[in-house]
């Protein structure tokens, strides 16, 4: 689309948004549309804030599992390394280093 095209799009578009806001600003109808709307669109936001709540309160607990899992993980390598150096001594002491 070129820039002419896209100019009269947006103008077709101001045009609708201007004609509609206006029908729902200025006649008694429109009036009666928001006033039947209102509630519903409270109720959507009421949702769409439920929802956003439930997201962040699920992206702590994920954060804090990867914490706690890290941790974990760091814990885990940690006793590992102490076993191995420990077997190692064991091995050095028992049998000198030397296979059988």
């Amino acid at each position: 689309m070129d820039d002419r095209g896209r100019i009269a799009m947006a103008i077709g578009l101001g045009a609708l948004v201007g004609g509609v806001a206006g029908y729902l600003l200025l006649t008694e109808r429109g009036r009666q549309m928001r006033d039947e709307l209102e509630p519903r669109l409270n109720e959507v936001l009421g949702e769409v804030e439920k929802l956003r709540s439930t997201f962040e309160s699920t992206r702590t607990a994920v954060a804090e599992g990867w914490r706690s899992f890290n941790t974990l993980m760091e814990q885990q390598k940690s006793s590992a390394q102490s076993a191995a150096r420990q077997a190692g001594e064991v091995w050095n002491k028992d049998v000198g280093g030397q296979p059988h």
